[in-house]
């Protein structure tokens, strides 16, 4: 299996392990759960310390304020899903299903990296 560098999941391992990736695609794919599972976490802490100073803004704006963040509140949202078509559009095989047949299988393919 090859994996581009330049993929999303290749990232968030890269940045969350001080060594460099697992050559085969079992190892690669349960770091890359723990990677999510910390980065899930450290996004949490972080919302949570937002939502506080978001509610303690809220009471101190006026009403049309209060519309305007609600908008652009929805035009983030709107990026986000147009961002998840496009992961959902591609044609290859995806992390998940090619670990999936391999864990049905009961082997670990070999992971090449590339640019």
């Amino acid at each position: 299996m090859e994996i581009k560098k330049s993929s999303w999941h290749y990232k968030i391992v890269d940045a969350f392990s001080e060594y460099s990736p697992p050559d085969n695609l079992c190892n690669y794919f349960w770091r890359l759960v723990g990677s999510i599972v910390l980065s899930l976490i450290v996004g949490a802490i972080l919302l949570g310390i937002l939502f506080c100073m978001t509610v303690a803004i809220i009471y101190r704006m006026d009403a049309l304020m209060q519309v305007g963040l609600v908008i652009w509140t929805g035009i983030a949202l709107l990026l986000l899903f147009s961002i998840l078509d496009k992961i959902k559009a591609r044609r290859t095989p995806s992390l998940l299903s090619t670990y999936w047949k391999a864990f049905k299988g009961k082997y670990c393919p070999k992971i090449t990296f590339k640019d």
